[in-house]
């Protein structure tokens, strides 16, 4: 009982599961993540029947979107920003991880030898890795759902804390409230 109480009260801090690990792991946490999702949003909806949720989830994602834009989901800040590094500076060499801010430097910078190590060292330690993230759309898909499942626990939040007084009543109980309970 204790440790649903703890998982209870932590599954929805997805912010402290390294990013490695979660790169690791991804097919299994993948997995993980969208049962979770799927159960509280069948939850969600039979215990909130005249909720609408359809707007529920549409301002979900207008939120996600901008907060993904800005780079300020917890645990997912680092990779967002890099997203929006590569994508709004034009002149960002990802393999050597530079920034240029002359046209002339940038375009000359591909032919340099230095530029060449540094994308051979890249491909050789993609190739040489566990499976990595195919895409970002599937990573940002994966914090998607992990920040769809933080904002259901905050809808869900009254339910989950009863739930969590029902296992501290229950762990308190000595033989004989048991049995008084349960007949």
């Amino acid at each position: 009982m204790g440790d649903y109480l703890w998982y209870l009260q932590h599954f929805e801090q997805f912010h402290q599961i390294p990013f490695a690990l979660k790169e690791k792991q991804l097919k299994k946490y993948k997995r993980y993540v969208r049962h979770l999702l799927a159960y509280l949003e069948t939850f969600f909806q039979m215990v909130q029947p005249l909720t609408d949720y359809q707007v529920v989830t549409d301002q979900f994602d207008k939120d996600f979107s901008f907060r993904w834009q800005e780079g300020t989901i917890r645990g997912w800040e680092r990779y967002a920003s890099q997203e929006r590094t590569s994508r709004d500076n034009k002149m960002h060499c990802s393999a050597c991880m530079r920034l240029f801010e002359n046209v002339n430097t940038y375009a000359n910078h591909f032919s340099g030898s230095r530029h060449k190590k540094m994308e051979k060292i890249k491909l050789k330690a993609e190739s040489n890795t566990t499976p990595t993230p195919q895409t970002n759309l599937e990573m940002k898909e994966l914090c998607k759902q992990e920040e769809k499942v933080v904002r259901l626990k905050e809808l869900l939040a009254d339910l989950v804390h009863d739930s969590q007084n029902q296992v501290r009543r229950k762990q308190t109980m000595n033989v004989g409230e048991m049995e008084a309970e349960n007949f």
